[in-house]
């Protein structure tokens, strides 16, 4: 699950810097997204 946050992250950097800014934004909010879902998973199972 983690990797994936990475994944997501990283790419918002890369399209950012090849000025896909849209892109850049999707990816950046899909890594906050599961960010948030990874933190409320890991405070339900405890």
């Amino acid at each position: 699950m983690k990797w994936q946050i990475v994944l997501f992250a990283v790419g918002a950097g890369i399209f950012a810097f090849t000025e896909n800014y849209w892109v850049a934004g999707l990816c950046l909010l899909a890594a906050i997204v599961k960010t948030i879902r990874y933190r409320l998973n890991k405070k339900i199972n405890e």
